[in-house]
């Protein structure tokens, strides 16, 4: 998120370059950092289409995007992308579809209550917390009379699409699972818009205050994560980037060793992908699959290796054989409790 999140700033910043200078060079920009954003997450494509929305709806600059130049944007975002969309096609489109199924984990529950009041959340909490934030400051400064250039005009509708589209995106794949973490990237259109409407101070002593407190939050929290990520005993919190992935894999070697299992043999199977993915970092012949997947359980000429962190409910209707522990402590802490995951052989 926070990589997805600087690109699209520097998008936003390219966006508006390209608004003021239609130039060939600002067209490469937006083709070059539009691929990097779906690099670095998909959920760039948010973006990405709300500032194509906001562009092709308004008058002003409609025809930069009906533009012959438009192909070399393409044409570099295409050539950015090209070698990681190969691999994720020679590879079943692994990523796409972990990615939808973990989206669909509680698709059940779509369009009922909860589900309508947990979108709302994940939605408006952030949103509204600016918000109050820009109102309590700068309520003297917003004003709709506030002039602005022409070719800036698709800035005002910017927020507006840019909150949409997740929006339509989830009522129309159904998605049961939603975090607000995936809206990272249009954030950022919140305030560009509202800059649309903004009229400074003479002093700007209040805008000088807002901008100490927000790098003073910036900081705060480079602080709070420094100490998370490296005083987990101090903390008590142990995330992802704590698990000793390479020690883990070490030991998962030792277990095939000991069963005769050879790693071309072996397909991975958790209800964990980031884990497998990571172990396959150290094991890379072998495959994964994620346990949401059901046909990984009926892959034939496979020894199909479970690896599980609380295996109690999730082995309940499988026939499987134990094979051993995988158990170490974890990244920069030396006390309990210790990362644990079980291994099961299914039968």
């Amino acid at each position: 998120s926070i990589l997805v999140t600087t690109i699209s700033a520097i998008s936003c910043y390219v966006y508006v370059k390209w608004l003021r200078r239609p130039s060939a060079i600002n067209y490469f920009l937006l083709g070059l950092f539009a691929g990097l954003g779906i690099l670095s997450k998909y959920n760039y494509v948010f973006i990405l289409l709300a500032l194509l929305l906001a562009s092709l709806t308004t008058e002003s600059s409609r025809h930069l995007i009906l533009n012959k130049k438009l192909f070399v944007s393409l044409l570099v975002m295409v050539f950015v992308v090209l070698p990681h969309f190969y691999w994720v096609y020679s590879h079943h489109l692994s990523s796409i579809r972990h990615a939808l199924i973990k989206g669909k984990t509680e698709s059940h529950q779509v369009f009922t209550f909860r589900w309508f009041k947990k979108i709302l959340i994940n939605y408006l909490s952030n949103t509204i917390l600016y918000l109050l934030l820009f109102i309590l400051f700068f309520y003297k400064n917003i004003s709709k009379k506030v002039k602005i250039p022409i070719e800036l005009s698709p800035i005002k509708n910017l927020a507006t699409y840019a909150f949409l589209v997740p929006l339509i995106f989830i009522l129309v794949f159904k998605l049961g699972y939603f975090k607000s973490r995936w809206l990272a990237p249009v954030y950022l259109c919140l305030p560009l818009s509202l800059s649309c409407y903004f009229k400074p101070s003479e002093s700007k002593k209040r805008e000088k205050i807002f901008i100490c407190l927000c790098i003073l939050v910036v900081i705060l929290v480079f602080v709070a994560r420094f100490i998370v990520s490296f005083m987990p005993d101090v903390t008590g919190i142990r995330e992802r980037i704590h698990i000793p992935f390479k020690t883990l894999s070490t030991q998962l070697k030792a277990i095939l060793n000991e069963n005769h299992i050879s790693e071309n043999e072996v397909l991975l199977i958790s209800d964990k992908m980031y884990f497998l993915i990571n172990l396959k970092r150290y094991l890379p012949k072998v495959q994964i699959c994620d346990l949401k997947d059901k046909r990984c359980l009926t892959a034939s000429n496979k020894v199909k290796i479970l690896i599980l962190k609380a295996p109690k409910n999730s082995i309940n209707k499988l026939k499987v054989k134990p094979l051993g522990t995988l158990k170490a402590y974890y990244i920069h802490s030396h006390k309990p409790p210790l990362c644990i995951f079980k291994c099961f052989e299914v039968q």
